[in-house]
């Protein structure tokens, strides 16, 4: 059910940074040391940590307040003053702490190469201060989202308060320090794999798989939701409901990657969004796996926008085969592919699966080699090998909006249309084009024809 997202009002709770880069060029190295000398220097400043958490979501449409706490001097100046341009409201606080935090980063020909963090950590007395507050005003908000980036301020018990105070209110919690007490009160827990196994490192059990792992941590901390981030590898988002675990791989969307800083805040932040709006969980992971995977594509933090989530609204094709001998046929296909939506994923029959459904003599390309010449197909997205004869584990896996099938298929034999229409999907027939098929093809070929 969509809300009134005007109305709506989410509190932002966590350290915020501010962020400076050095950006410059470079040509030489210095004759009093191999580093790089640096001319036509420009510098810029931007927020960052839950300022830049509490901008993205702003900027995105909503109401949002940001509860933390300033250093007394002429950064958190700079940082409020920047808060208040993009529309932040920042709640009051009695104390501060002793020094802003700063990141200053020097990036040579597009590439950073130093990171200068100039920070102190806030003492307990600081956080107990912070935990009350939350507990205090919280009532107000349709949401909590906690970026806790370990430097002191959440060591309190803070998402226990909450949930004492409203347990339908949903927290989303981005957390590097991995607190039990932070864990515990989250309704959506959004670590990265680094994280994954800090927390898993602390306990006795011997956890080998990710998806043990990921078992363990939403059973220990009775986490219904978590949502995993893996890079250039996508995400994994993880529902419990009741006793049964369901698991849902969004596939990386095909991008050049410049720069992840901030990714992490672009997810979190879009996730929260797109909650708050009545999106599933599903939906809204989604859509911030297809902004963040944009956002990695500039250098410094990226801004999501609204054109970005009406992008992202875009449906996932998949479609399948052989790929054998590519031919007009196949062109045509994943080009009808696309027209259906915003990202296209190519499952491909492993040269074993291959061999199974067309003979030994086949494939006659490899695995490696059709893979790659799907991949540098404009239409195609993503390209996924599987092992199975059907791809029906791997549709389950992606989840997509609408399967597309060449061939003279009935709808209801199409393999995996019972998951796509279970999510609200459907699937769709493209007819073959007469007088192509790779089998016709390797005819030809052998009879020199």
């Amino acid at each position: 059910m969509q809300c009134d997202i005007r109305k709506m009002k989410i509190l932002v709770v966590g350290e915020v940074f501010l962020d400076k880069n050095l950006v410059g060029k470079s040509d030489r190295l210095s004759p009093e040391a191999p580093v790089p000398v640096i001319y036509d220097c420009n510098c810029s400043v931007h927020l960052g940590g839950a300022a830049n958490v509490a901008k993205n979501i702003s900027k995105l449409g909503a109401q949002v307040s940001l509860l933390t706490l300033f250093g007394d001097d002429q950064y958190a100046t700079t940082l409020k003053s920047m808060l208040i341009e993009h529309s932040v409201n920042i709640l009051e606080t009695k104390i501060k702490t002793k020094a802003t935090i700063r990141k200053e980063r020097y990036i040579v020909n597009q590439q950073q190469i130093l990171r200068h963090d100039i920070e102190k950590k806030i003492d307990v007395n600081a956080s107990i201060y912070i935990a009350n507050y939350i507990y205090d005003i919280c009532s107000n908000f349709d949401m909590v989202v906690i970026t806790d980036y370990n430097k002191g301020l959440l060591k309190s018990t803070v998402t226990e308060k909450i949930k004492l105070l409203n347990k339908s209110k949903p927290i989303l919690l981005d957390s590097k320090s991995c607190s039990d007490y932070l864990l515990k009160g989250a309704t959506l827990y959004k670590p990265n794999f680094p994280e994954l196994n800090f927390i898993c490192d602390r306990t006795s059990l011997v956890l080998d798989s990710t998806e043990e792992k990921l078992d363990y941590i939403m059973r220990n901390y009775k986490i219904p939701n978590l949502l995993l981030t893996l890079g250039d590898k996508g995400m994994v988002l993880v529902s419990r409901n009741e006793d049964k675990i369901i698991k849902t791989n969004l596939p990386v969307f095909k991008r050049d990657v410049y720069d992840v800083t901030g990714a992490g805040d672009t997810v979190i932040s879009v996730v929260a969004f797109c909650m708050l709006k009545g999106n599933s969980i599903l939906q809204s992971a989604k859509t911030a796996n297809y902004i963040a995977s944009k956002a990695v594509t500039f250098l410094g933090t990226y801004t999501p926008t609204k054109k970005d989530l009406a992008d992202a609204s875009g449906k996932t094709v998949f479609t399948n085969g052989c790929f054998d001998i590519l031919h007009i046929g196949h062109i045509k296909l994943l080009e009808s592919c696309k027209s259906h939506g915003s990202k296209l994923i190519v499952g491909l029959n492993s040269d074993e699966s291959v061999k199974r459904l067309k003979g030994k003599s086949r494939p006659f390309n490899s695995e490696n080699a059709r893979k790659e010449i799907l991949e540098n197909i404009e239409s195609v997205d993503e390209v996924i090998i599987f092992e199975e004869d059907t791809p029906y584990e791997l549709i389950k896996k992606i989840q997509p909006d609408i399967i597309v099938k060449g061939g003279d298929y009935k709808s209801e034999d199409i393999i995996g249309k019972d998951i796509v229409e279970a999510n609200g999907g459907r699937v769709e027939i493209f007819p073959f084009i007469s007088n192509y098929s790779t089998s016709k093809l390797a005819e030809r070929i052998r009879n020199n024809a």
